[in-house]
């Protein structure tokens, strides 16, 4: 009997009995067919006039053994129970060292670090088999990032497989090489691969596929295999508010990508047998393309972003700044568009104490009687409150003490004007460009480091409506550098006082009364309303000042 005959037999009375063919493993699958005097390789095994197999170059194998064990062993051990008939080539063995590079990095790891093998495990490579992987998907670095399942890759058949070395990939994986990788989602599906397969151990892989995606390729061993004992961020791998985070990125990622896409399509679209038709349809979007570029523009410069995102003070600084142009208006409108991120800042930060203490005390009132509230005033302001600890009423301040953090960098912008104050006379041009060369970088990476402000609300509630369930707000905020305020409404569980500016974000567990620190009032001298912070008080007499430098006076209780 034939092979073939023999395993059609085998099949037929597998089905009678009411098994699955793949029922006999691989290993009992050969042992009947030897117990029956039938070669048990995928095909007759080729021999030569003396009766030695000879080697298929299709079905050749590396492993690395390690040093300290025999190969003969090894492959006893871990190849022969699988393929028997498999031998070692000795003149392709290679003994050699491999010294990994993170064994000089290791003792540099920052706390929060480790490596990757405490995070994940990486799926074993294998020849491809026609036998048990035919039918399945090949992912390759081609489509990884353009297929949304594994329903969606060519057929396999298009596929030359023969001699590949793959890896079973499947929802959840992170799949990828040198810095490009990807978590394979929900109901992506299975799917074989040549790239590497790193399966997550407790978290959900998105920070860590953050994580590699910002490695340099050749880092750590990249250029060739990843190196499970290259270091990562454990700690925030493992925190489900990171992934929250990097997920939220990741979908303004794709609607971004999305959105663009849509955008300026192909001028010859459509068939157009008239050039002068195809001319207006290139003018026009040619108009289109110029007024995409001015409104991406905030999306790559920091200035741009604070003028069209940012808490209204500091957009209006940053539209002084952006307009300029002599060497003094950029140096004024640089500093005072760093003294606004502090001014900022600081307000957040005494609204925070005065919420803490129950009251605006005689101690902080004290910080602007001489001097008013100064650029340094609200710096020292910022480094009181972040020295007690964290700030749980808005967590996007903790990070502004960090090492280049905004308190840093505001320090030496303070400096730096400080130092300009010592100057007297006239200033050359080529003094002024020195001083706007070394304030810009300043600024600008002040704005970077705070671009958490553009999530900021500062809502002016008019009324709270009881509504059985809870309280509805309506109201009014600014937005950016424009004037004019916006009406919003939202539902909230805990009534918050008409009439008072409040201030929350996405970290804030309840929205900050900035009462009696900041202030919305209709302005006596241009007749709009206008917000009004803090600017200094004397005794109990409180004086604030808007963007216009109007200013009112208020009583303390």
């Amino acid at each position: 009997m034939t092979r073939a005959a023999f395993e059609a037999d085998l099949s037929s009375a597998l089905a009678q009995a009411g098994k699955a063919d793949d029922t006999l493993t691989p290993p009992l699958r050969r042992a009947v067919l030897r117990a029956v005097g039938i070669a048990d390789t995928a095909g007759e095994v080729q021999r030569d006039s003396n009766g030695a197999p000879l080697p298929d170059p299709e079905l050749r194998h590396y492993a690395k053994v390690p040093l300290s064990e025999s190969v003969d062993v090894f492959i006893r051990r871990e190849i022969a129970p699988e393929f028997p008939d498999a031998w070692t080539d000795s003149a392709a063995v290679r003994i050699g060292y491999e010294i990994r590079p993170t064994l000089f990095t290791a003792s540099q790891w920052a706390v929060g670090f480790g490596p990757l093998s405490k995070v994940a495990r990486q799926v074993s490579s294998r020849p491809f088999s026609e036998r048990t992987d035919s039918g399945i998907p090949l992912l390759t670095a081609a489509n990884l990032r353009t297929v949304e399942t594994a329903a969606d890759l060519p057929e396999p058949e298009s596929f030359d497989r023969a001699g590949r070395i793959v890896a079973h990939c499947t929802d959840g994986d992170i799949v990828g090489q040198f810095a490009n990788w990807r978590v394979l989602s929900s109901g992506f599906g299975d799917a074989l691969t040549p790239l590497t397969v790193l399966r997550p151990l407790q978290h959900r892989g998105i920070t860590l596929c953050e994580w590699l995606n910002t490695r340099k390729s050749g880092d750590y061993g990249l250029h060739q295999r990843i190196s499970m004992d290259m270091p990562v961020p454990i700690d925030a791998i493992l925190d489900p508010e990171f992934d929250e985070l990097l997920d939220e990125l990741h979908t303004g990622r794709i609607g971004l990508a999305s959105t663009m896409s849509k955008i300026l399509p192909n001028v010859f679209r459509e068939s157009m047998t008239n050039i002068e038709d195809a001319r207006r349809t290139a003018q026009a979007r040619a108009s289109e393309a110029r007024l995409i570029g001015e409104l991406v523009r905030p999306l790559e410069d920091p200035v741009w972003r604070a003028e069209w995102s940012y808490p209204h003070h500091i957009a209006g600084a940053a539209r002084q700044y952006r307009i300029a142009t002599s060497p003094a208006e950029r140096k004024d409108a640089l500093l005072k568009l760093g003294e606004s991120v502090a001014r900022s800042l600081g307000i957040l930060a005494l609204a925070i104490m005065i919420r803490r203490e129950g009251r605006f005390t005689r101690g902080m009132r004290d910080r602007f009687r001489n001097g008013g509230a100064s650029f340094g005033t609200w710096n020292r302001l910022i480094q009181d409150l972040l020295t007690d600890g964290k700030v749980s009423e808005l967590r996007e301040l903790g990070g502004v003490l960090g090492p280049d953090g905004a308190y840093e960098l505001l320090d030496g912008i303070l400096d730096i004007r400080n130092d300009a104050r010592h100057e007297y006379g006239v200033r050359a041009t080529h003094e002024l460009e020195g001083e706007v060369a070394q304030l810009e970088p300043a600024v600008v990476a002040t704005l970077e480091s705070v671009s958490w402000l553009s999530g900021l609300h500062w809502n002016l509630v008019e009324r709270c409506e009881y509504t059985g369930s809870g309280f509805r707000l309506i109201g009014q905020r600014l937005r950016g550098s424009h004037p004019e305020w916006e009406p919003f409404e939202r539902s909230i569980i805990e009534p918050l006082t008409p009439h008072r500016i409040y201030v929350e974000g996405p970290s804030s567990a309840s929205p900050i009364p900035l009462s009696p620190i900041a202030s919305v009032e209709l302005c006596q001298a241009c007749r709009t309303r206008e917000l009004f912070l803090l600017k200094e008080v004397e005794g109990k007499v409180i004086t604030l000042r808007s963007s216009k430098d109007h200013e009112i006076k208020r009583e303390l209780d």
